[in-house]
């Protein structure tokens, strides 16, 4: 199996883990995003069962949204992966975010003015 060294930890409650499609459901996401998403160093490759399948935890789900969230609004993957790493290491400032969002929305809006000025 090529990830034997990632073993799915026994919680008390397997049945609770969200399988593959579940995440990608609750995630608004596709299978194909997901591992683009592991690809692009966004989303860890989980650990896997005996039988193979995919291991996911509920914090997987929130990523796996946020990353889509961020996406969404049109921040880039270095950008996402920035917050994503600031955010495993501290929680992210509120102040930080919001200008991050009107940066964000300042962008979108000079793309409408040239879209409309065309």
């Amino acid at each position: 199996m090529p990830h034997a060294a990632l073993a799915c930890p026994d919680p008390p409650a397997p049945s609770m883990r969200p399988t593959m499609p579940q995440l990608c459901h609750e995630a608004g996401g596709t299978r194909g995003l997901l591992r683009l998403d592991e690809r692009d160093g966004l989303m860890a490759q989980p650990p896997r069962t005996r039988a193979g399948d995919r291991c996911f935890s509920r914090k997987d789900v929130a990523r796996l949204l946020a990353i889509r969230q961020l996406k969404d609004v049109g921040d880039t993957l270095k950008e996402i992966a920035a917050l994503l790493d600031e955010h495993r290491q501290r929680e992210l400032d509120p102040q930080r975010l919001r200008s991050l969002a009107r940066a964000q929305l300042g962008v979108i809006d000079a793309r409408i003015a040239r879209g409309v000025a065309s």
